[in-house]
């Protein structure tokens, strides 16, 4: 092979090398930041700037950013069924919750006081390109 052989097959591996990491900086994870309302009346503050929560694919993030003690986190599918509950115990406090179907949820999460707030959202498959 003669060195202009070899300078061409170099920049053509160069510039594949270079295709595919421009791919893999355009991929990107599905991320939703989740309303969080008010289901309580008598709700003597609003918490929608204290409690946050959004879903990364199937991982769903709750935080609770100011100390409200204890409170229990419930998750149900678009059918009403209980797919998940859990509590936190301490705040602040951050929970990570995995949803292993795709569809549409809600999210309650009520406070040791008797507040409930909730969200409602989408788990969806992946990475998006």
């Amino acid at each position: 092979m003669t060195k202009k052989s070899f300078t061409l097959l170099f920049a053509l591996l160069l510039q594949a090398a270079f295709v595919l990491e421009a791919k893999q900086v355009s991929t990107k994870e599905e991320f939703d930041l989740i309303s969080i309302y008010s289901a309580s009346h008598n709700v003597v503050t609003e918490r929608h700037h204290i409690i946050t929560a959004d879903i990364t694919s199937h991982m769903l993030t709750v935080s609770i950013h100011q100390n409200v003690g204890i409170a229990q986190i419930m998750i149900r599918d678009s059918n009403g069924a209980m797919v998940e509950l859990g509590n936190i115990l301490t705040s602040p406090e951050t929970t990570c919750i995995y949803i292993s179907e795709c569809g549409y949820y809600r999210v309650d999460i009520v406070l040791s006081n008797g507040d409930i707030y909730y969200g409602y959202f989408t788990v969806r498959d992946g990475i998006i390109i």
